[in-house]
């Protein structure tokens, strides 16, 4: 049996306690030990109590250590290092989870968001499962927005990959993302479900705006708000991120653009829903990952996304805008084509 840190044991007794906590017995566990220390739990606990929801925090050998409060730190430090950049190793040994759980049609019903007792350079949220409780991060920017809070399931990256936030807000008084569709892999006819979610770093919504979608009064807005412009290293001019979390300007540039933002959601919306076709650019089954483009004479578009069970016989992709723009060149190579064929 693997046993994983963040898996919930669902039910326990205690039977013997020392000056760290409590020894609990639990069905399936006869032959390991599971230790409940004195500061993970809130209400007294007495010998032969059931203690149910013990979330795994600490494997060491025929040792493992549970928790009823106060695990969440534990578990980030176990997911995610000091500069909160996932740990990939750690994550994949959930892949056969999510196969199952991520799925089309039970995805949303699978899972729930809690914050987490934590304070850190971003928002932490408990994903909640039937079996599991693990550690996600959400963008500070989101308290800003409205809507409710949603996961798209992109848990581990690199840094040529930042996808270390995993929540993210629609900005709808009622969200309507994710939204399902049905499509088809022209190359192989292989027809998949599709959720489109919205992205999960709200910097990045403006920064499209900022670059691609700007008139003189949003141009105004931004030069009055002091935003500042930053060169990459591909020579692409870039909303200043690291200045806009300084000086708090998110919050004092949202509501004066919030219907330009509203424009470009619209956008991607409005393109999905006329079934439209995608160039399959990457697809890379051993990381999970796939990156779509969309053009045609109006506008260009980027996808980023990930498939947890590319070998069923429809795969469930998870995909968010990474960004749009005015067509302005042609869409490149392909490898595939997406089809979408219906919205659901």
């Amino acid at each position: 049996m693997t046993i994983k840190v963040g898996e919930i044991i669902p039910k326990g007794k205690a039977v013997r306690q020392n000056h760290k906590g409590w020894l609990i017995k639990a069905p399936d566990f006869s032959n390991i030990k599971l230790w409940l220390d004195n500061d993970c739990y809130s209400a007294p606990v007495k010998k032969g109590d059931s203690i149910n929801n013990l979330v795994i925090i600490r494997i060491r050998k025929d040792n493992i250590n549970v928790a009823v409060h106060n695990y969440d730190s534990e578990l980030v430090d176990y997911y995610y290092n000091s500069h909160l950049w996932p740990n990939k190793d750690r994550w994949k040994q959930w892949d056969q989870q999510w196969k199952t759980d991520f799925a089309y049609p039970v995805f949303i019903d699978n899972y729930y968001l809690q914050k987490a007792n934590i304070k850190r350079k971003l928002f932490i949220y408990r994903l909640r499962g039937c079996n599991f409780c693990l550690p996600v991060c959400g963008s500070p920017q989101l308290k800003f927005l409205s809507g409710q809070e949603k996961l798209m399931p992109e848990f581990f990256s690199d840094k040529t990959n930042t996808g270390v936030v995993s929540i993210y807000k629609d900005d709808c008084n009622k969200t309507i993302f994710p939204i399902v569709y049905k499509g088809k892999l022209t190359s192989s006819d292989q027809a998949v479900f599709i959720y489109l979610h919205w992205k999960t770093n709200p910097l990045k919504w403006h920064n499209i705006v900022k670059r691609h979608f700007s008139d003189n009064t949003v141009d105004t807005i931004f030069q009055k708000r002091g935003c500042k412009l930053r060169t990459n290293m591909r020579g692409q001019i870039n909303c200043d991120a690291s200045h806009c979390r300084r000086e708090g300007l998110f919050e004092k540039v949202h509501p004066e653009i919030k219907d330009k933002c509203k424009e470009v959601q619209n956008k991607v919306v409005t393109i999905f829903n006329k079934t439209p076709t995608f160039i399959v650019e990457k697809v890379d089954k051993a990381d999970n990952k796939i990156n779509l483009i969309f053009q045609d004479d109006r506008y260009r578009m980027s996808i980023n996304g990930i498939c947890y069970d590319w070998d069923n016989i429809m795969p469930t992709l998870h995909v968010s805008p990474k960004t749009i723009y005015p067509s302005r060149r042609n869409a490149g190579a392909k490898i595939d084509e997406l089809k979408i064929i219906t919205r659901l």
